[in-house]
């Protein structure tokens, strides 16, 4: 069987690893699941919030679209618990995200930065952006008469690590904090005034809540 094309989805796997794909990675990685079951099928789905992520989704449509030619990608909104997600089913898409990708199939319980990301730095930046969009935000903190800005992704502490040695290599500075009673989970956490301004210059945001937030703090930093 030819593994390069699925006649069902319209499918045709890509030949390069370009930097969209590695956006794309970057978002399965955030929110994204996928499911290689026998009696359920082979699925891959990621999960937003359908309040604040429907153009982002929206946006992943099409990015899935483009990468893969795919005719099928539903996007469905769920009011009951505010979700948005959106799912394709192929075993041969799954199987590529899987072999020839990195992507680990669900559980997520230990990733790493795929090798083929981890080498190259426009690739990396890519890959988090969408771990970014997916799994991180933009707060924003008050102490004494102070107001500061945070960028965190939530992420597995074996994860954290890597991501914070590669975005050492950009110059963003960044430091891993313990998240609940799981000593597996944490945030990555970028505070410093230069770190933040590197990530708004380098890495930015397509998702607009993340967007409009980032906006926000480099319009302040260019007050300063």
């Amino acid at each position: 069987m030819n593994r390069r094309w699925d006649k069902k989805n319209g499918l045709v796997l890509p030949e390069d690893r370009s930097k969209e794909l590695a956006e794309l990675v970057g978002a399965i990685f955030g929110d994204g699941s996928m499911n290689n079951s026998v009696s359920k099928g082979f699925h891959l789905r990621l999960y937003g919030n359908l309040k604040k992520d429907k153009v982002y989704f929206e946006y992943l449509g099409e990015l899935l679209k483009k990468l893969f030619g795919l005719r099928n990608v539903k996007i469905s909104g769920h009011l009951a618990d505010n979700t948005i997600r959106v799912r394709v089913c192929s075993r041969t898409l799954c199987e590529f995200l899987n072999n020839e990708l990195e992507v680990p199939y669900s559980p997520k319980l230990d990733l790493k930065i795929p090798d083929w990301i981890l080498n190259q730095n426009e690739l990396f930046v890519c890959f988090i952006r969408g771990l970014f969009d997916t799994d991180g935000c933009v707060v924003f903190q008050k102490q004494d008469k102070y107001q500061y800005t945070l960028i965190k992704i939530a992420c597995l502490k074996k994860l954290a690590v890597e991501l914070k040695n590669k975005l050492e290599e950009i110059e963003i500075r960044s430091y891993i904090c313990k998240k609940g009673p799981n000593p597996r989970n944490c945030d990555l956490v970028i505070r410093r005034s230069d770190s933040l301004n590197n990530w708004i210059e380098i890495i930015v945001s397509n998702n607009e809540r993340n967007m409009t937030r980032l906006k926000f703090e480099k319009n302040e930093i260019a007050r300063i």
